[in-house]
Order: C-alpha cells, then sequence, then structure tokens
C-alpha cells in the first residue's frame, strides 16, 4: 500500500478505490473542498471511520476521507499525526519514529522508484494484484518524412480542408 505522511495535508485520506479491500462501511459527510497539490480542487462528501490499517507490521485505526486518490492509496495528515504526541523524524534516511500504545514505532519511508523496462507478462501480473498502472510509449527514433515546419503543415491541412 502506497502511504503519504503530510504535515500539509490537515485531514486524512483515503482512495476511493481500495475501500471494499480493506471492508469500509462508507459514511455520508458535510461536503466540502480539498485543493490538492496539482492545484485543482476536489469534492469530499464521504468519510469512513475507524478503519484498520497494518502499516509496516503497525497496526492503526485511522478515520478517513474518501476522494480519488492518484499518487497514493492512504494519505496520513494533521489529524493522524497529532495523535501521535512526540514524533521524531530523520529526513535523509526517510524515518519517523514515534510512540504508540507505549511501543516505540519506526516507520520506513521508500526511495523514489527508478525507471526500468518490463515484460508484458510482469505487467499483467502487476495489475493483475491490483497495483497501480503506467503508460508506456515506445517511440521510432529515426526521422519521420511527416511535415515539421509550420508553413508544411498548414499547406497539407490547406490540401485537406474538407477532411479536417
Amino acid at each position: 500500500m502506497n502511504v503519504l505522511i503530510d504535515t500539509d495535508s490537515t485531514n486524512n485520506f483515503m482512495d476511493v478505490k481500495i475501500t471494499k479491500r480493506l471492508a469500509c462501511h462508507i459514511e455520508q459527510c458535510e461536503k466540502f473542498e480539498v485543493k490538492i497539490v496539482d492545484g485543482r480542487t476536489l469534492i469530499c462528501e464521504s468519510k469512513c471511520s475507524n478503519v484498520k490499517l497494518s502499516l509496516q507490521d503497525q497496526e492503526l485505526v485511522v478515520d478517513f476521507f474518501l476522494l480519488p486518490l492518484e499518487d497514493y492509496e492512504v494519505v496520513l495528515g494533521i489529524d493522524w499525526l497529532r495523535t501521535l504526541g512526540d514524533i521524531s523524524w530523520n529526513f535523509a534516511k526517510l524515518v519517523i519514529k514515534f510512540m504508540l500504545n507505549g511501543k516505540q514505532v519506526v516507520l520506513k519511508g521508500k526511495r523514489c522508484w527508478h525507471v526500468k523496462t518490463i515484460t508484458n507478462h510482469r505487467i499483467e501480473r502487476i495489475l493483475q494484484n491490483e497495483r497501480h498502472g503506467f503508460l508506456l510509449q515506445l517511440t521510432n527514433s529515426e526521422k519521420s518524412n511527416y511535415p515539421t515546419t509550420q508553413q508544411e503543415l498548414e499547406t497539407l491541412l490547406l490540401e485537406f480542408f474538407d477532411i479536417f
């Protein structure tokens, strides 16, 4: 599960697509706007309370608002962070430490993923396991014979005006 611990997010959010997998009971909530990183504003109108979540062998119970998230399945925001008390962060090692039920919890983040080539069989296995999809684009590195200047393109469009 891809989880973002986000100090810029006031609330906790869960991707609507994983509510079935986590057997969440969806409730309606008072609608509110959520401004996301890319500048868009989404409307939130549902939530799941007391969701049991296993995060690196740590059991958490968290309330989530539901949104269509793209990069993460769960965003843990200030609502969750403020329940932890004192927190120790090490951004160089991507580690967060806190006390939970009298025990020290250490969560380790992932380094950035690297782009790599994989086979179509591997893609099928990934998608069957309900992982995120991705776009693969193959391009030809040979020079094409298609018009490359604005003038050539305009001439071509005028020649076939009735089609375009």
